[in-house]
């Protein structure tokens, strides 16, 4: 007999054991449920978890709310219950609240999971129960573990499923309805820990008086494991534009990277309606989105309709003949001075934008002359002066001017020659 008391226990929940159970319970489908889930207790062993199966869902023992808490001032009406906490928590459907948000009834309330937190996994992740006795609809919002709580989320009446068992015997005809939620609604992501929730009963445009009867609620056993029974993926969303996988339990779907298949104008993504999942979705850049190649040269590239455009190219000819004009990819355009050293020391050099180099003589006073070993003035040298005994002449052949030429004779010759019309020095042009 202490063996059954314990397994009534973890079936009741919260420790509980009513000596009037046959009478609460109210019914002999209610008690046909009990015994089955007992049974089913009783045969893992006097160490075994219990399962808690209601209507279509099978929970562990620990999965019900721990807390209950009423948010807002107003009328409490209790069923079958002693206090809030003794209504909402733990396995109860022999006890409950009704009226919430009727009249002067309260209707915000909060359920707190200590022993076992929702996780955000493949399919519903929470039930919540109501007596239905009438048309009844709520919203309900979440809080992540660390969080603050979502917005509230509308359910319907007709998202409410009969799990065919009677509640409180005080509740005439009242039967448990089911509302199973997915926390993806609240746009939570894959493995997300939710350890509250907050309910409140919904007015309606065809039910002005919000009126809810909620019993209790409880966190859906959920899992996953890398393969089911057929050897496929336990956790295939068939989208497939997502990778798959079970991670501790629980399902990720990842979507598929598709930024390697990106261009200059275009970001690609999977296709959820092909079959492959290949990123062959492109959609363009907003026009005027820069697209350039990298070559400052070649001008500034944009996009259009998702193609990229050429721009116009550089125009680095800046009307200067003393520079040399060019375009550096990176940089861009490059005017680099013009080198106009003739290397000769008796010039000066310079450079006209409009005409380029210049190679202007440097001009020497009377008697001196370029050196142009230094490019100073020196003085001039007499050209019939005799070193190392010779001299240079232009030789003036009499009668025929168009053939000098320069030669060099000795000092002792020097006259004669100048006597015969040649010249001191070598022939410049023009002679003749």
């Amino acid at each position: 007999m202490i063996g059954f008391r314990i397994h009534l226990r973890r079936i009741l929940g919260r420790g509980h054991v009513d000596p009037n159970a046959r009478r609460s319970f109210g019914s002999r489908s209610r008690w046909r449920g009990v015994l089955a889930a007992l049974l089913v207790s009783l045969s893992s062993g006097p160490n075994a978890s219990a399962d808690i199966v209601i209507g279509p869902w099978t929970f562990d023992d620990d999965a019900f709310a721990d807390d209950a808490t009423q948010l807002e001032d107003g009328l409490l009406s209790l069923w079958c219950a002693t206090d809030l906490d003794d209504a909402l928590t733990g396995f109860s459907p022999e006890k409950q609240i009704v009226n919430i948000g009727f009249g002067d009834h309260a209707n915000h309330f909060q359920l707190d999971f200590l022993d076992l937190m929702a996780v955000n996994a493949k399919g519903a992740d929470l039930v919540f129960f109501n007596a239905q006795f009438s048309t009844d609809s709520y919203e309900i919002a979440v809080r992540p573990v660390g969080d603050t709580f979502t917005e509230f989320i509308a359910y319907y009446a007709d998202d409410f499923i009969s799990t065919g068992e009677d509640t409180c015997e005080e509740a005439a005809n009242g039967t448990i309805y089911g509302l199973a939620f997915d926390l993806d609604d609240f746009g939570l992501s894959p493995g997300t820990l939710v350890d509250a929730i907050q309910f409140r009963a919904l007015d309606l445009p065809d039910q002005p008086f919000a009126e809810g009867d909620p019993v209790m609620a409880a966190v859906l056993s959920q899992g996953c494991t890398p393969t089911d029974d057929d050897g496929e993926p336990d956790c295939n969303d068939s989208n497939p534009c997502t990778t798959d996988e079970c991670v501790d339990g629980v399902c990720r779907s990842l979507p598929v990277d598709c930024s390697d298949f990106d261009d200059l104008c275009n970001t690609a993504s999977c296709d959820p309606n092909g079959a492959d999942g290949n990123c062959d979705v492109l959609t363009p850049l907003p026009d005027g989105t820069s697209c350039d190649d990298g070559d400052a040269c070649n001008g500034s590239e944009t996009c259009l309709g998702g193609t990229c455009q050429a721009g116009t190219p550089l125009g680095c000819d800046d009307n200067n003949l003393c520079t040399d004009d060019d375009c550096h990819p990176v940089a861009g355009c490059v005017n680099i001075p013009v080198g106009c050293n003739d290397e000769d020391a008796c010039t000066e050099d310079g450079c006209d934008s409009d005409t380029g180099c210049t190679h202007q003589d440097i001009e020497c006073p009377k008697g001196q002359v370029c050196d142009p070993a230094s490019g100073e003035c020196v003085e001039d040298q007499d050209p019939c002066e005799c070193v190392n005994g010779r001299v240079t002449l232009c030789h003036i052949p009499q009668g025929n001017r168009a053939n000098a030429r320069t030669i060099t004779v000795g000092c002792a010759a020097r006259d004669r020659h100048l006597a015969h019309g040649d010249a001191c020095g070598p022939c410049e042009d023009g002679d003749g």
